[in-house]
């Protein structure tokens, strides 16, 4: 085994056991070569990011099925292959997939704010990590920053958001896509 393969186990084990900086480090690590992959099936811009975020949201919710003896990348992309295959399904009976299922991505990340199970230990350490995302907010486009804000933190859905802000549906679902990838691709830089 080289020393790549087993920090990447490293970084899976310890997401396996909820550290968020491993989520980082995989999805920094796996970004470009999934949404390479996803690419490839799927043409719009937009829909290729949702499909990057929703399989990477399904493989950390699922992390515990990994196993080790295949490739990461495989397994990631099975996830991704199905996921597109989902997308396309709802897309033809009409559903907003993103609303749907990106947003657990944020969930899984940041889990919930108001979580009645968690320790005192694990409150703080929740708070230092939604601080830490909008101190990177801080650092975003004005545009970006408001998207996220009104999406993740006042909860509006994209029609909403498009009335609030007076853009079309399209912009704000490109947009919304690019502000998560940036946000993301930021947390995951800032930890390498």
């Amino acid at each position: 085994m080289t020393s790549k393969n087993s920090q990447e186990q490293l970084w899976i084990e310890h997401a396996k056991q909820g550290d968020q900086k491993s989520y980082y480090f995989l999805m920094g690590k796996f970004w470009d070569v999934l949404h390479y992959h996803v690419a490839k099936k799927v043409s719009n811009i937009e829909d290729q990011e949702d499909v990057c975020i929703i399989s990477f949201s399904k493989a950390f919710k699922h992390l515990d099925s990994y196993n080790f003896d295949y490739a990461f990348t495989t397994w990631l992309f099975k996830i991704a292959n199905n996921t597109i295959t989902d997308f396309y399904r709802k897309k033809e009976r009409g559903v907003d997939y993103q609303s749907i299922d990106s947003e657990s991505f944020f969930a899984n990340l940041g889990q919930t704010i108001a979580c009645p199970n968690k320790n005192p230990e694990q409150h703080f350490i929740l708070k230092q990590k939604i601080t830490e995302m909008l101190e990177f907010m801080d650092s975003m486009k004005p545009q970006y920053k408001k998207l996220i804000e009104l999406r993740y933190f006042q909860d509006l859905k994209l029609k909403e958001i498009s009335e609030e802000l007076n853009l079309p549906l399209g912009t704000v679902k490109v947009n919304l896509g690019r502000a998560r990838t940036i946000l993301i691709t930021s947390l995951a830089e800032k930890l390498k």
